[in-house]
């Protein structure tokens, strides 16, 4: 961000007159403009078509048919997105879609797929969880980031002076086992947000995106 000059003099640049640039750019605000306002204005680009299904919301836990149904799917997703999420370049997206090619293949009635069949849901849904928590392994242990958020949160650390790695265990115990608690706390905290409220997340498709974007970037810039 400085060029020296002379001894004990540097000359600032590319900060263009703001007094806020002379540290260099934020991660926050470079985070929210990759993640928030790019997906803002790639989805202005194209036309979205959204339909409302009228039908009521009841019955949103499963019964014990579906757990016998799901239990399999479940314990190979979790064990497959485990893996795929160490594996640097993987992540939650392809544990998905891996798993559930998995499930159609060993499913006796394929043909189910793609038309509610709880297993197509269950494995995917287990894999993704999984390899969030299997993507951590690297970064804490090596100091590894395998995708892009994990890099984002070794920025984080770094700018906290906090070096991920295998002495990270010892040196800072509070945090390594605070971020495993906080895995729970999460999923915890999906449940309770997810399922009473998963009426009032539905009505929010019923806003219109030219009316939804403006209120997106509002938070995003604050």
């Amino acid at each position: 961000n400085r060029i020296s000059g002379a001894p004990g003099a540097g000359l600032a640049r590319l900060t263009f007159g703001r007094m806020e640039l002379y540290d260099g750019i934020g991660l926050i605000p470079v985070v929210m403009g990759l993640f928030g306002v790019a997906e803002v204005l790639s989805n202005i680009e194209r036309p979205i078509q959204r339909s409302i299904i009228g039908q009521k919301i009841r019955d949103l836990l499963p019964t014990r048919a579906d757990w016998k149904a799901s239990a399999g799917p479940i314990g190979r997703g979790t064990v497959l997105g485990f893996f795929l999420g160490i594996i640097p370049g993987g992540g939650a997206v392809i544990a998905s879609f891996a798993s559930y090619a998995l499930e159609k293949r060993m499913s006796k009635t394929p043909e189910r797929f793609g038309k509610g069949a709880i297993e197509g849901v269950a494995g995917p849904e287990a894999a993704n969880n999984s390899a969030a928590g299997g993507a951590f392994i690297p970064l804490l242990t090596l100091g590894i980031p395998p995708n892009v958020v994990m890099a984002l949160l070794l920025g984080a650390f770094v700018i906290h002076g906090l070096q991920p790695g295998p002495l990270l265990m010892t040196q800072n115990p509070g945090l390594f086992w605070g971020v495993i608690a906080s895995m729970y706390i999460g999923n915890a905290m999906l449940l309770v947000l997810n399922l009473p409220l998963i009426g009032m997340w539905v009505q929010l498709l019923r806003l219109p995106y030219n009316v939804l974007f403006p209120l997106i970037l509002l938070f995003s810039i604050v």
